[in-house]
């Protein structure tokens, strides 16, 4: 089985959290601070771990992003299962 190892880039997730926000017309001075309070949170809790799955990462991107906007959070809780 082919594993794919890839670095966590903070920009990459402020990039795609700023391109789901527009999609869900938030404006964009919230969609920033959701990007960035939700990088700071990932990059803290990644910290502790060795390996983080993509799963691992949609669930707590999703699960942060819920505490500031459901339909934001929705695409990472649903991240590849949407047709």
């Amino acid at each position: 089985m082919n594993t794919k190892n890839r670095q966590f880039s903070r920009s990459a997730l402020i990039n795609d959290i700023m391109k789901n926000a527009r999609s869900a017309n938030i404006p964009p001075g919230s969609a920033e601070v959701f990007a960035n309070k939700t990088a700071d949170h990932v990059e803290a809790w990644i910290k502790n771990r060795s390996t983080v799955t993509q799963d691992d990462l949609d669930r707590i991107i999703a699960k942060k992003l819920s505490t500031y906007n459901r339909d934001l959070a929705f695409f990472y809780k649903n991240n590849g299962k949407i047709i």
